[in-house]
């Protein structure tokens, strides 16, 4: 009994010490107050801002409206249009670029397929390449986001001789004369020589281009008058 009495005592003074340390530095100021007061009111400010955007309706982008805007973006740069609404009617074949080959015997044709998510490119309309992509997410961010007018068009020589092949035995213009002996297998209204010098002297028989294959006239005319102002600009520095 005397031995817990004598605990309990030393006990209650090293209690009474512990409260005199501790009111002395209670009455010590506080070195951090200013920081600890500019990081309430940080933390104020972002709690209101949080409150403000849980208030507000989040807007979510589909991915199909994402690859209609890096269509429209690619033909407004491309073809140095204003940007505007483009006509989405079959999304499986949307046409975005158009030329034709060096002999220009032959029409190259790109295409973006929104719904099994590819781009494809034609030759004559025989489908001769296709990229394809697991989901319309991957053909947006490796393909629609890096469109290139270039690549889009481009076709190699084995490309076109395979769509040769198939299409010689054809009667494309179905004038009744196989390709292989047609002067333009492309006109029904030409079958032979003859008939080809008399079409090309009549200028009234202009065929009418494609909307693209007319926007890329108009890109290549306008890169010549761009060229012609350059150079117009150096002669006038020169001088």
């Amino acid at each position: 009994m005397t031995i817990r009495l004598e605990e309990s005592k030393q006990k209650l003074e090293m209690t009474k010490n512990q409260l005199k340390s501790a009111e002395v530095e209670v009455k010590k100021p506080f070195d951090k107050e200013k920081e600890l007061k500019e990081k309430v009111t940080r933390l104020s400010e972002l709690d209101r801002q949080l409150n403000m955007l849980e208030n507000e309706p989040v807007k979510v982008v589909s991915e199909l409206d994402k690859a209609k805007e890096y269509i429209m973006d690619f033909i407004a740069n491309e073809y140095e249009e204003d940007r505007k609404p483009f006509e989405f009617e079959n999304l499986e074949r949307i046409e975005i670029a158009y030329t034709t080959t060096e002999d220009e015997k032959h029409g190259i044709q790109a295409t973006i397929d929104l719904v099994n998510f590819a781009v494809n490119t034609y030759v004559d309309d025989i489908l001769v390449l296709t990229d394809s992509y697991g989901s319309l997410k991957e053909l947006n961010n490796y393909a629609l986001q890096h469109l290139d007018y270039g690549s889009l068009v481009y076709v190699d020589d084995v490309d076109i001789e395979r769509v040769e092949k198939l299409t010689i035995d054809k009667d494309t213009d179905l004038d009744g004369v196989v390709d292989r002996y047609d002067s333009d297998f492309r006109d029904s209204d030409v079958m032979t020589n003859g008939d080809l010098d008399e079409k090309s002297n009549d200028k009234s028989g202009v065929e009418r281009p494609s909307i693209l294959g007319q926007l890329k006239k108009n890109q290549e005319k306008i890169s010549e008058v761009v060229v012609q102002m350059k150079s117009k600009t150096d002669v006038d520095v020169c001088l």
